[in-house]
């Protein structure tokens, strides 16, 4: 099964521990053929009984000689406004 087809059943999974009031969640996702967007969505669905700020981006190490971006990874995060 491909890891975005489980993203809900692992953030129903973290809100079941999460507090009364949360203050953030953070996803990472390595090697997987999901965008950043697809992580907001999920993020944003999970959290939107709380007020707060979703973010999503790429993680991203720069080229020594070339200076040229290399995708790392995916995120998105929620944070309690």
């Amino acid at each position: 099964m491909q890891f975005y087809k489980w993203i809900p059943s692992l953030l129903e999974a973290c809100q079941q521990v999460l507090s009364a009031d949360p203050q953030f969640v953070l996803l990472t996702a390595y090697a997987v053929k999901a965008s950043a967007l697809t992580l907001y969505q999920a993020i944003q669905s999970t959290m939107r009984s709380w007020h707060g700020i979703t973010q999503a981006g790429e993680l991203v190490l720069k080229e020594k000689y070339a200076g040229r971006l290399l995708s790392r990874a995916i995120y998105a995060s929620w944070s309690k406004s």
